[in-house]
């Protein structure tokens, strides 16, 4: 029988936490290098440089977020204005938590197996209920479905 010492567990969550590091200024890396990038390009072709970071805009306009036009750099939606902070925070920390959680989820698989079952009993007790209202209607009105 082989005895588990402190190490074999600690070094795992180590390189974990490194490769998040590692992952999370990589994320940095990328939104600076995207901004040299479109300065290099618009200094080539003689033209003006960009207002937005390309990754931060498609960010943006992935969660719905458009382009106010004016020179406070901001995205708008629904009359509420962001500058593009958020997202580039929020990649960072799951970029830096993503291994670390993922190593956690795989040591306690029972814990992280009983929250996902957890999760998708929850998930089909929603489309009960709404499938139950759905047919409360329908047998209140049946005329309502026919042609």
């Amino acid at each position: 029988m082989e005895m588990h010492t402190a190490e074999t567990f600690t070094s795992p969550f180590l390189l974990s936490v490194g490769l998040g590091f590692i992952l999370a200024f990589g994320w940095i890396a990328a939104i600076v290098g995207a901004s040299f990038w479109g300065r290099i390009w618009a200094w080539i072709d003689d033209a003006e440089k960009p207002k937005r970071n390309a990754i931060t805009a498609k960010i943006m306009k992935a969660r719905g977020f458009a382009d106010d036009g004016s020179e406070y750099r901001c995205y708008k939606r629904d009359g509420r204005y962001e500058n593009g902070f958020f997202p580039v925070v929020a990649g960072f920390v799951t970029l830096g938590l993503s291994p670390s959680l993922l190593l956690s989820a795989i040591y306690l698989y029972p814990l992280t197996i009983s929250c996902l079952t957890l999760y998708m009993m929850a998930r089909l007790a929603r489309f009960a209920r709404r499938h139950k209202k759905l047919f409360d209607k329908h047998i209140a009105d049946p005329e309502a479905h026919k042609r």
